[in-house]
């Protein structure tokens, strides 16, 4: 008799890094009301977003403030892609950061092509961004 070996894959994916991608509408080096920040977690292997019973949100620092970005691409990749718009009166001078485990499924998932949870913990990126918020 021939007996089949099967190889099942276990490794829950792991955030690599967290950190502010990109911005728009910066002006002189500044982030105003009304700009959008982007930023990027990036896990160790290609994940699929399941946003049908909540949208996963990552938490930024803008000032002394959490702010919410919330989840807008990236599924069937390693990169995910979170979006914030800066909101009248915030300020930061130093620009925004990003606190450790920052990222929450809100009732969304993120897993790998295997079924397996992500596991969504991460350091802090406390290196600020280029772009103060006046």
């Amino acid at each position: 008799a021939t007996t089949a070996n099967y190889a099942v894959e276990t490794l829950a994916p792991t955030v690599n890094s967290v950190a502010i991608s990109s911005a728009s509408g910066v002006q002189n080096s500044l982030l105003n009301a009304g700009d959008n920040v982007s930023v990027t977690a990036t896990f160790s292997e290609s994940v699929i977003v399941d946003n049908a019973s909540g949208t996963p949100t990552l938490t930024l620092v803008v000032g002394s403030d959490n702010r919410t970005s919330t989840y807008t691409s990236g599924s069937g990749s390693t990169p995910l892609v979170f979006q914030y718009t800066i909101q009248a009166g915030e300020t930061d001078a130093d620009g925004i950061s990003i606190g450790a485990n920052a990222l929450a499924l809100n009732s969304g998932t993120i897993k790998d092509a295997a079924g397996n949870d992500a596991t969504i913990t991460h350091s802090a990126n406390l290196n600020d961004t280029n772009w103060p918020v006046k």
